[in-house]
């Protein structure tokens, strides 16, 4: 059985095969059971050149789009001299507190805490089309603005019964739900 929680320092996967959860998302909760897993090892976007002082917003990336009932665990590593922040999905602000907003910046080139630290906090989880965007901001030119992904993905099966693993993938604890969504509360039951 995997240790279920995110953030981990090893990056495992939080659910195997057989394994049940109540997805926690902007459109409410959702029980699964987890039919199959496969390794994402790693895909890199750019987002292109970076001009000093550029600011570019919603920078979407549909390629981390999944097929129904699919759900993807994900961490990221800045690779060039540029910062981002996560929206999961586009509507939806990760990285922030009531009054700043947080930044992901590149991953330094040597192992050291912040290395650690920043691959952590960077996991997010995408679900089947909702598709996450970035922020960017440089102080400096740059002739690429890259990013790596590596993860798991999961192919998913809806249950009637309440799954053991709460995970909150692209939500906080308000929302109200449609009719193919479980509600749920602040206490996320």
């Amino acid at each position: 059985m995997a240790d279920q929680y995110r953030f981990k320092r090893t990056f495992e996967p939080i659910l195997l095969p057989g394994e049940t959860a109540m997805l926690f998302m902007a459109q409410g909760a959702l029980n699964v059971r987890v039919e199959a897993i496969s390794g994402l090892p790693e895909y890199i976007k750019d987002f292109g050149a970076l001009t000093s002082g550029t600011n570019l917003s919603a920078q979407q990336d549909t390629n981390l789009e999944l097929g129904t009932m699919e759900i993807s665990q994900l961490r990221m590593r800045i690779l060039d001299d540029y910062r981002l922040k996560l929206w999961n999905p586009s509507s939806f602000k990760q990285w922030s507190t009531a009054k700043v907003d947080f930044w992901l910046p590149r991953f330094p080139d040597e192992p050291d805490f912040l290395q650690e630290f920043f691959w952590q906090v960077s996991e997010f989880f995408v679900f089947e089309d909702d598709t996450p965007s970035f922020d960017i901001t440089t102080l400096q030119t740059s002739v690429s603005s890259r990013v790596a992904f590596s993860g798991y993905k999961f192919k998913l099966v809806e249950i009637m019964t309440q799954g053991k693993v709460p995970i909150w993938v692209n939500s906080w604890p308000t929302a109200a739900a449609p009719a193919r969504f479980a509600t749920f509360t602040s206490g996320g039951r």
